[in-house]
């Protein structure tokens, strides 16, 4: 790698395009297409181009120049269709290389740009292939289905906690009249979590979801959670909740 270089790494999840400035010991000192200055080991380069920058023609240029690539290789990302690709190639379960990849997904002379959004999307949806230096590997049947199960149940969980934690907050502010957007299965399934999670704490089944809400919300404390439960009419203001938390039965047959 040399002064010039355009390159890629992965910072907080994302793909950064950048150019080297300085090769220094083990080091690289990159500027960003976000204007920042970055000091990089090269074992952090997700992928290198075989094109270069003038690194004499100014910051600003290069600064905007990187944006342009970066627009134009997300572009590109958004022509691979991934699950086509493991339909061909999943009966094989063999590990592809960038190269290869890259000549499956754009078969007209591809360049690097073409293997960035190669590299981008494989990035950005892990559900149909693992990948890493080596290259790609497709994922197994039952694999993909439980990746996409899992991302589902995450999508579930997700959206409870959105309005979970809305839910919450017009409650807090006595709207509780108010509250008929998030529709009364998903109202009726976020107030059994919170009672469960109040009475039973990091015991209940749906612990992490509870406190998950409640961090959403701001709720640090049992007593304000409580205080919410009441006010929503899940609980009353006399709830025993030690009868409920050792089971203990307060109806009794004749």
């Amino acid at each position: 790698m040399e002064s010039g270089s355009i390159v890629e790494y992965i910072d907080r999840q994302k793909i950064m395009c950048a150019v080297i400035l300085e090769v220094k010991n083990t080091r690289l000192r990159l500027l960003t297409e976000n204007n920042r200055e970055v000091s990089l080991s090269p074992g952090r380069i997700a992928h290198r181009s075989n094109t270069s920058l003038d690194v004499t023609q100014g910051r600003d240029r290069m600064v905007d120049m990187l944006k342009t690539l970066a627009m134009r290789r997300n572009d590109l990302r958004r022509k691979i269709d991934l699950r086509e690709l493991w339909e061909v190639l999943n009966s094989e379960q063999e590990w592809i290389d960038l190269p290869t990849m890259t000549a499956f997904c754009f078969p007209d002379d591809p360049g690097s740009d073409h293997e960035s959004a190669v590299v981008r999307a494989f990035f950005e949806n892990r559900r149909y292939f693992k990948f890493n230096h080596e290259g790609f590997f497709p994922h197994s049947e039952a694999e993909v289905e439980r990746l996409i199960a899992r991302e589902r149940e995450e999508a579930r969980r997700q959206h409870l906690i959105e309005i979970g934690a809305a839910w919450l907050n017009q409650v807090l502010q006595g709207r509780v009249a108010e509250v008929d957007t998030a529709g009364a299965q998903d109202r009726a399934t976020v107030a059994s979590v919170l009672s469960d999670y109040f009475i039973f704490g990091k015991d209940s089944r749906d612990a992490a979801l509870g406190k998950a809400i409640c961090a959403r919300t701001g709720i640090g404390s049992s007593d304000k959670l409580f205080q919410a439960l009441v006010q929503a009419g899940v609980m009353t203001v006399d709830e025993n909740t030690d009868l409920i938390r050792e089971a203990i039965p307060i109806n009794f047959p004749p």
